[in-house]
């Protein structure tokens, strides 16, 4: 195998990396804007129960 051949392996696998590496932190920000969706969904029916206790 030749130094080039070597060379763009490397490149392959640094681009690999470099590509799961941002799909972890693509996937780890989906996870935190899931909790505050869930987070904010609860508030609003919590709300909800508030506005229809306030209007018996």
């Amino acid at each position: 195998m030749t130094n080039q051949e070597l060379e763009q392996m490397i490149a392959y696998e640094n681009q690999a990396n470099s590509n799961a590496n941002s799909a972890q932190r693509w996937q780890k920000q989906a996870q935190e804007l899931e909790r505050e969706l869930e987070q904010v969904k609860a508030e609003l029916e919590s709300l909800k129960g508030e506005t229809e206790s306030d209007r018996s």
